[in-house]
């Protein structure tokens, strides 16, 4: 699509309009009006073309370009850190992403076992193996043609313990989280819950702050979701993932054999403590939202200059792993200044429950415990048990094929603190083992304690509409007490937690096919069951405003950051209801509110742009837009609007590039961008420039866009006669 130039003169209230539609459903680049402003507005339309440039020499360096950090790779550590490379190489972390190898991948391939039917009918996967290649075939039986074979390039999971995730990435960059998984506690494929209207292979982005969290280094395009480079890439958490890139390190010591201290490298061990566990919460929490480009985090910087944390109030609403925040809930953690998680963790060894125990004795004597006396001998030592239990990891969840929202992996517990139920769990092992009358009967007590446990959780979690918790209590019910009644229990919960994401699947088909009627009445529905649902409310608040009822519209994004204090987007909408009235000031108050959610969202960055330009505060406008580029280069609403702010600011300078970049991203091939690029380079002081865009455009406009030869012809002209 071409980009078409807006008139400075009519700038404010044209963008109003175009970003009314761009914040409610980002579209492609909306055209807009042609320039109307001529570099000069006489000169003889007669003058024959002056001889055509083949190409533009860009004055400024291209926008959105990746320094690669001096990175080496575990194989160069390993060259002088042997031993702890092969201890550390035992351990999850090198294998939390990895290239597909055959030797590595289940044996879910086989033909008794590669055949998948989802729990929706219409879909089904086949999953195939040619000899060393691996292959996910989706087939959607509704629509009878539509057959996607998608190569299996890479894995997401430590392998052998929970879950294998399988990435396809594309020849166009593209990573892509495939649908199926394999899980091996039940050793069984399972799927995410992928959405069933799309179409394809039913795959969706592999966003940056995974690959971050599985990968040491693997290059982003800035502005994508999900486009990387393969050059360069260390897949894993490895060595440089917590000491920070090498190159600089390898280099002193190769010149420097002598010096055995490490130079030029960050010892995580040598750090203050918030550094030091930052070093291991940088993917150990709830630190989702980027502050900065992605992979610019590095050890031994504040994490929370990088990444905003979301807020939490239960595990079931952590993102993957947030064990530091119930760890600094701990009185051990709060008690003694010098813990940190590598007290009880050595980064480079794999852990045990046997070391778990111990490192509770580092710093308690046995007889610290009041209730040691009380207990078994057998169980006297096991203090994670009592005070670490497990739990399940509801929050990743798997759809199989006679089951849903299956959780594979039990998580530690990292509160430390007596917990009643834990020592319950581990007397009822203990007495299970046992045979007497008494220890059968006393086991028989504890099971019962512990199911009236969890079933009162249940009904904590259903109250508090906290669906997918009450699933997680009622599956620890049936792992006590596995009966017909229990089952029964859990499979309602199970249903009404998959009632709840069809509608809101089915609500997002019907905004997408503009049936905004179908649209309310599914949002109505899954609020009457989860009246906190943040996406419905703010969904249904926007349909309101779509249908000019104004104040149920407020009501219901008012709601959304009451209910889910990470979700901008109720406020976000309150921004922008302010500044269609005019109320900008308040737009801005509303703004940061929600900027103060969502820090690095390019669209947001631009419309606060936009409210400044109303207040004709250019230099802050300028500035929101020069950040909406930071974060997407390709913004092409942005890039527009920072050009043209530039000009009328009169810092043709500031807009220089960002009109050159327009022009790359067109290739040079569309006479507007060309045009406007000319203007830029004159208001700049490069008038030799200015002439070289103008010849470029010229035969671009005499096919594309005749209307503007007479005016370009005349710039030509004008230029050419001041030379």
């Amino acid at each position: 699509m071409r980009l078409r130039w807006l008139a400075t003169a009519g700038l404010l209230f044209i963008l109003a309009g175009v970003v009314a539609l761009y914040f409610l459903q980002r579209q492609s680049p909306v055209p807009a009006n042609r320039s109307t402003n001529s570099v000069a507005n006489s000169a003889n339309p007669t003058t024959p073309a002056a001889p055509q440039p083949t190409q533009l020499t860009f004055l400024t360096p291209e926008l959105g370009q990746v320094e690669r950090p001096a990175y080496v790779g575990p194989a160069t550590c390993a060259q002088c850190h042997q031993k702890i490379h092969q201890t550390f190489s035992s351990t999850k972390h090198p294998r939390t992403l990895r290239d597909v190898r055959a030797e590595d991948m289940p044996d879910g391939f086989a033909a008794s076992k590669n055949k998948f039917i989802t729990r929706d009918s219409r879909i089904e996967f086949t999953l195939l193996r040619d000899e060393n290649r691996f292959y996910q075939v989706a087939h959607d039986k509704s629509r009878s043609h539509d057959v996607t074979r998608s190569t299996m390039d890479l894995v997401l999971g430590a392998g052998g313990v929970g879950d294998d995730v399988f990435i396809s990435w594309h020849d166009d960059g593209l990573m892509r989280e495939l649908p199926i998984a394999w899980l091996y506690p039940t050793s069984e494929w399972a799927t995410s819950h992928f959405d069933p209207n799309s179409s394809g292979d039913f795959a969706r982005a592999l966003t940056t702050r995974c690959v971050e969290c599985h990968s040491t280094w693997v290059e982003h395009v800035p502005g994508t979701l999900n486009q990387y480079h393969r050059e360069g890439r260390i897949l894993g958490v490895t060595c440089e993932a917590c000491h920070g890139p090498g190159g600089e390190h390898v280099q002193y010591h190769t010149a420097n054999p002598q010096q055995t201290a490490g130079k030029h490298i960050v010892l995580p061990s040598h750090l203050e403590r918030e550094r030091k566990i930052e070093v291991c919460t940088q993917c150990h929490s709830n630190a989702i939202k980027h502050l900065g480009p992605a992979f610019s985090y590095r050890p031994g910087q504040r994490l929370d200059e990088h990444y905003k944390s979301l807020t939490a109030s239960n595990t079931a609403d952590d993102h993957v792993a947030n064990q530091i925040t119930y760890l600094r809930q701990s009185k051990c953690f709060i008690n003694d200044s010098s813990m940190t998680c590598i007290t009880c963790h050595n980064p480079h060894k794999a852990s045990t429950a046997q070391t778990a125990s111990a490192s509770c004795l580092k710093c308690h004597q046995p007889d610290a415990c009041l209730d040691r006396p009380n207990l078994p001998t057998q169980v006297r030592d096991d203090c994670s048990g009592c005070h670490m239990p497990s739990y399940l990891k509801i929050n990743i969840n798997f759809q199989t094929q006679s089951d849903d929202y299956v959780p594979p992996l039990r998580r530690t517990e990292h509160r430390v603190a007596p917990y009643q139920y834990a020592k319950q769990e581990v007397l009822l092992k203990h007495y299970s083992q046992q045979t007497t009358a008494e220890a059968i009967a006393e086991a028989t007590k504890l099971r019962q304690a512990l199911v009236d446990h969890f079933q009162s959780e249940a009904a904590r979690c259903r109250q508090d509409y906290r669906f997918l918790g009450a699933v997680a209590a009622l599956r620890e019910v049936v792992r006590l007490n596995d009966t017909p009644e229990t089952r029964a229990q859990l499979q309602q919960a199970v249903q009404l937690q998959a009632d709840l994401s069809k509608l809101a699947t089915d609500a997002q088909r019907y905004l997408m096919e503009n049936n905004s009627a179908a649209a309310r009445a599914t949002y109505q529905r899954l609020l009457s069951i989860k009246p906190d649902d943040s996406n419905a409310l703010g969904r249904m608040g926007t349909e309101y405003a779509r249908h000019g009822d104004r104040e149920n519209a407020i009501k219901h994004w008012i709601l959304v950051a009451k209910h889910d204090p990470n979700d901008a987007y109720g406020l976000g909408m309150l921004a922008w209801q302010a500044f269609l009235e005019g109320r900008f000031p308040e737009a801005l108050d509303f703004y940061r509110k929600a900027e103060a959610i969502e820090p690095r969202q390019a669209k947001m960055k631009y419309q606060i742009g936009l409210v400044y330009t109303r207040m004709k505060n250019l230099p802050a406008a300028i500035d929101r837009f020069k950040q909406a580029l930071e974060i997407e280069p390709q913004h092409a609403e942005a890039l527009q609007a920072v050009v043209l702010a530039s000009l009328d600011a009169g810092t043709a300078k500031d807009a220089l590039p960002y009109a050159e970049h327009i022009v790359r991203l067109t290739g040079s091939q569309d006479p507007e961008s060309l045009i406007m690029l000319a203007r830029v380079y004159q208001a700049a002081g490069h008038p030799q420039p200015a002439l070289t865009a103008l010849r470029l455009a010229l035969p671009l406009a005499r096919t594309q866009a005749t209307e503007l030869v007479s005016t370009i012809e005349q710039q030509i002209t004008a230029l050419e006669a001041v030379r």
